[in-house]
């Protein structure tokens, strides 16, 4: 009989030996399986980081496009005000001109209408003058006729 229990105990022993290791196995598959979950997760997040990766290189490169563009544009603009700021200053060199040159006009023109009043006054005197001369005159010719018609 004690054979028979070395063989049970070994029996037993080998029975709970195999359920170790059957838990082992269990707990070494459980984890590759949740080794296997974090990689897959791992990969999902290495490919979305990659995704946005593209995303933001692509976003880095349409700003680069978009900033230079803007340089551009900006240079252009710069060109045009001073090319307006250039066009505000010749005209303003022209209407300061003109102004001078109504300032001018505008005293000759008082030079001229007070010409112009005194030779009125010049050209009413002489008029006056003509007036009196032919009345006096008139008078001369109605004085001679009627000395004519006494000769006669």
């Amino acid at each position: 009989m004690l054979r028979f229990k070395k063989n049970t105990q070994n029996t037993i022993d080998t029975s709970e030996q195999s359920t170790e290791k059957g838990e082992s196995i269990g707990r070494i598959q459980v984890a590759a399986d949740q080794l296997k979950g974090i990689v897959e997760q791992l990969k999902h997040a290495a490919d979305a980081l990659s995704v946005t990766s593209s995303s933001s290189q692509s976003s880095v490169s349409e700003f680069k496009v978009h900033t230079g563009r803007t340089a551009d544009d900006t240079s252009q603009v710069n060109e045009q005000m001073q090319r307006i700021q250039n066009s505000a200053q010749k005209i303003l060199s022209i209407v300061t001109g003109v102004q001078k040159d109504s300032e001018q006009t505008y005293q000759d023109l008082i030079l001229s209408l007070k010409a112009v009043d005194t030779l009125e006054k010049t050209m009413n005197a002489i008029l006056n003058g003509h007036r009196e001369l032919i009345s006096q005159m008139n008078e001369l010719v109605e004085h001679s006729k009627k000395s004519i018609k006494s000769l006669n």
